[in-house]
């Protein structure tokens, strides 16, 4: 369980930048 949450937080971390370089800021 503790591991899931670490997997669903390093996913949601790397989207969040990819996201924000996508946009370029």
């Amino acid at each position: 369980m503790l591991a899931n949450a670490g997997v669903d937080l390093h996913f949601l971390l790397r989207s969040t930048y990819e996201l924000v370089s996508s946009q370029g800021l």
